[in-house]
């Protein structure tokens, strides 16, 4: 409760970035953890305790068992692919998110809320679900040589 402003009742974000940088990691790290933990549960399978010398997407697919059955550790190649998928998304102009956040984030509220109003944008077909749409349309293409005789 601490880290919220309403409850503290003073400004604990304005001009202290390194507050920010603080609440950040911790919310996002747990955000990670919290989202593996669900996946796993949903799919039935084991969660992984995640590793400090791991990068973020390396510790979201060890916690979620996205493993290399033979050395137990993420390939790197599915890493990359994550890392540069999460890239092209990030970077996709001012999204509606983005807007969302820098809203309410302008506000001085605690981390949290302006995540939620941040992730609640995304459930649409027009923002955030527009991905989701690209990935169904891709499944149905199905391989690179059925795109490429869709496209004679």
């Amino acid at each position: 409760m601490d880290a919220i402003p309403a409850h503290a009742a003073k400004n604990l974000y304005l001009g202290q970035p390194e507050n920010v940088d603080k609440q950040v990691i911790r919310v996002l790290s747990n955000l990670l953890m919290i989202t593996a933990a669900a996946y796993c549960h949903h799919t039935s399978k084991p969660f992984t305790l995640p590793r400090k010398d791991y990068s973020y997407v390396q510790n979201f697919m060890l916690m979620t068992g996205l493993v290399d059955e033979i050395t137990g550790e993420p390939n790197p190649r599915y890493v990359d692919v994550i890392k540069r998928l999460w890239t092209t998304v990030a970077d996709h102009e001012m999204m509606c998110s983005t807007a969302a956040l820098l809203q309410t984030a302008s506000a001085l509220p605690d981390i949290i809320s302006f995540l939620i109003s941040t992730i609640s944008t995304t459930y649409d077909p027009l923002h955030g679900g527009a991905i989701e749409i690209a990935y169904k349309s891709i499944e149905e293409i199905g391989s690179v040589d059925l795109a490429l005789r869709w496209g004679q």
